[in-house]
């Protein structure tokens, strides 16, 4: 395998061609079913079965796997305690990726917190810790459950606003200074939550530091802030609605049991729109096992009358009368301590950083980590929320806005985007790659339609739109997600959610190269994967089966142009043309090699079906 490097804004190999990472997440969010305990040793490869699936993305030309893994897989037995099953399973896993020519980030995931807080990441222990009492979570609506798992939406986004997951994420980020009370054996609980996550993401990079293939950590997967930035507690300040939807008082006053009318939300052919209030009654539970920490800290108390009265509405925003910025006071902090920690045990680790979803990247200063990337995530809003898919429709995710435009129109309007998202990195951390870490399509459009019908032809066309966004902007991605488990019923076993791109009920030759592929034709395409020079454009058109790509050459690259050709666009051959120089193309290896001549600085190849 070639080295990953990291030169300005792009990817490069040992030989100083930009190289373009196309791959898969790997989904693995909660534990094996199949084993009473918890568990997430099996899951979600047996491990005969992970030859198989490897070299399956390999044919269908993906490099790269952003590789999902939780705390709770690690540290799920108590702190400091680590689960050494697991971490023997992921190391060969991992093993076995780089034996396929598979490049390999560890994504440390989380979603909302916790599987307990209506997600997944953190042990169970770490909300003990903060004092909740975690049955009566669901109860005291600290966090809303689906009654089916399987089959229900968690509702996550709401989640991550409701008492359990917000006070989760303003204890790890924001603890010493909100809740310096909070002590876990004479530390803050916020170092001390810190430290455990740093030891757990050291514990993954002890075991697969021996692995050329590991190129690198993703700090925490979509970071939330909490409470952190409040504006005003009275106020519900959460960037999605739907089912019930408290203000951040409210929520710590049904965690102390006591009554609330709160704002109900629902989807409608129209839009998400409000149902009005309704009443909710935790009976007289507790979310805590003592008492409210923001009660105990004087966010908030019983007056003389016996009535709770908020004290500080604005307790979150201000620390010594100067207003707090999450992304470069708490979170930014937080990445060159996860980043030291890391290369403290492979100090060449590239390491991978987001910010909360279409929030601004913090700004980088001189003390802060280099060799980074910035991980972002992008996905067809319109297709996401509503399941379907209108080439003149779109939603602009930065800005919220409705568009309505012809296809031509549309695709620079996604193009564009993403060039903001990239723009972004620039101004505020500098010159270094960016990539979208997460985009994709839920293939349960049209109320699993195509299940039936084996009709994909609209999920073929909103992936083909995402992928031409992507690719306009010149960016490395992974695609949200493959799951070898996944079958109709219970898609991606997560969320009621159906993304993966691999399923074991797709129709076709089970023993074939393509088994399992949804939406294949857009899903497979070809791309340069490694070029002695920097890319200028790339496109694919779909109906054609037409490439094209133009690059400026770099005197101080060595070696060719590599192009994947997938055979499922070219099964009899390839026409090319190119502006000069030689090529040659290896069927059997999809793979097409330009060699550039020395007469002129920009070069374009374009390959057609024979």
């Amino acid at each position: 395998m070639h080295d990953v490097l990291i030169s300005g804004e792009w990817f490069t190999d040992e030989k100083k061609r930009k190289m373009l990472l196309r791959g898969s997440n790997i989904l693995c969010k909660t534990p094996d079913e199949t084993i009473p305990n918890i568990s997430f040793t099996g899951n979600p490869f047996e491990l005969d079965e992970v030859d198989d699936h490897f070299e399956r993305l390999r044919y269908w030309g993906f490099n790269c796997l952003r590789y999902t893994v939780t705390w709770e897989a690690v540290e799920h037995l108590g702190p400091g305690l680590y689960d050494t099953d697991f971490l023997d399973y992921l190391e060969q896993v991992i093993e076995c990726a780089g034996r396929h020519d598979l490049f390999v980030f560890i994504d440390f995931h989380q979603d909302v917190w916790s599987r307990f807080t209506g997600g997944c990441g953190a042990p169970l222990w770490t909300l003990e810790l903060a004092g909740f009492d975690t049955s009566l979570l669901a109860a005291t609506g600290a966090v809303s459950f689906p009654k089916n798992l399987h089959h229900d939406h968690l509702i996550w986004p709401t989640n991550a606003f409701k008492l359990g997951a917000a006070t989760m994420f303003t204890l790890f980020f924001g603890g010493s200074i909100f809740a310096p009370k909070l002590m876990i054996d004479n530390e803050n609980i916020q170092s001390y939550l810190q430290r455990h996550y740093a030891n757990s993401m050291k514990q993954v990079a002890k075991r697969l530091s021996r692995l050329s293939n590991v190129i690198g950590y993703e700090v925490m997967n979509e970071p939330l802030r909490g409470y952190i930035e409040w504006k005003d507690l009275r106020n519900y300040e959460g960037f999605f609605s739907l089912g019930d939807c408290p203000t951040a008082f409210q929520s710590m006053l049904l965690g102390v049991g006591e009554v609330q009318y709160v704002e109900k939300w629902k989807k409608t052919a129209f839009g998400l729109k409000s149902a009005g209030l309704h009443k909710f009654d935790p009976k007289g539970k507790k979310a805590w096992k003592k008492d409210c920490i923001w009660k105990e800290h004087g966010v908030w108390h019983y007056n003389k009358n016996g009535d709770p009265e908020l004290l500080i509405p604005d307790y979150f925003l201000y620390y010594k009368n100067r207003r707090v910025q999450f992304t470069d006071d708490f979170y930014r902090p937080f990445v060159r301590y996860i980043a030291e920690e890391v290369r403290s045990i492979k100090k060449d680790a590239i390491i991978f950083v987001e910010n909360e979803m279409y929030h601004k990247p913090p700004t980088w200063g001189v003390q802060d980590p280099m060799n980074i990337v910035f991980s972002t995530h992008w996905y067809d809003a319109y297709v996401l929320a509503l399941k379907r898919f209108n080439p003149f429709l779109g939603v602009d995710m930065l800005t919220k806005q409705f568009i309505i435009a012809l296809p031509p129109k549309m695709r620079h309007f996604f193009f564009s985007q993403i060039e903001r998202l990239k723009s972004l990195a620039g101004d505020r951390i500098g010159k270094i790659p960016t990539m979208i870490t997460e985009f994709g399509i839920a293939f349960d459009m049209y109320e699993k339609k195509a299940y039936k019908t084996g009709n994909y032809s609209k999920q073929i066309q909103a992936l083909n739109r995402s992928f031409q966004a992507i690719e306009d902007n010149l960016l490395s991605c992974t695609i949200w997600n493959y799951y070898p488990r996944h079958n109709h019923e219970k898609g991606d076993h997560w969320n009621a959610e159906d993304f993966s791109i691999f399923s074991s009920d797709q129709a076709g030759d089970r023993n074939g190269p393509y088994y399992g592929a949804r939406a294949k034709h857009a899903l497979i395409r070809p791309y340069a994967v490694y070029t002695p020079g920097t890319p200028k454009s790339m496109s694919f058109d779909i109906k054609k089966a037409v490439f094209a790509f133009s690059f400026t050459s770099d005197s101080n690259a060595q070696g060719e142009l590599e192009i994947f050709i997938p055979k499922l666009h070219y099964p009899k051959g390839i026409v090319v043309k190119v502006s000069d120089g030689s090529y040659r193309y290896e069927e059997e290896n999809q793979k097409l090699f330009y060699l550039p001549s020395n007469k002129r600085e920009d070069h374009f190849i374009l390959i057609r079906p024979h």
